[in-house]
């Protein structure tokens, strides 16, 4: 976490106060600072949230923006297509 964490604040140009609490202690079990005691703790949970959305809610299906559409009584030789839904 710490890691993910370094390189998306490090990107945006995070400031040196925020990358250091974010470091881990020596035995790599815990962050040096406690996420909610440091001073921009709503920047990284907007990290978190918008990893999150992007894992479990934006979802990605085969074909891309393909968009299927019914095209019976709309084209071809039967005219029906103006008395169908009023036109």
């Amino acid at each position: 976490m710490s890691e993910y964490l370094n390189e998306q604040l490090t990107s945006r140009n995070a400031n040196k106060t925020i990358i250091q609490a974010i470091q881990t202690t020596p035995d790599g079990k815990k962050l040096s600072s406690p996420l909610a005691a440091t001073p921009d703790a709503a920047w990284i949970e907007s990290i978190f949230i918008s990893t999150m959305n992007k894992h479990i809610v934006d979802i990605t299906t085969p074909g891309k923006s393909f968009v299927q559409r019914s095209v019976w009584a709309m084209e071809g030789d039967s005219n029906m297509s103006p008395t169908l839904n009023r036109g």
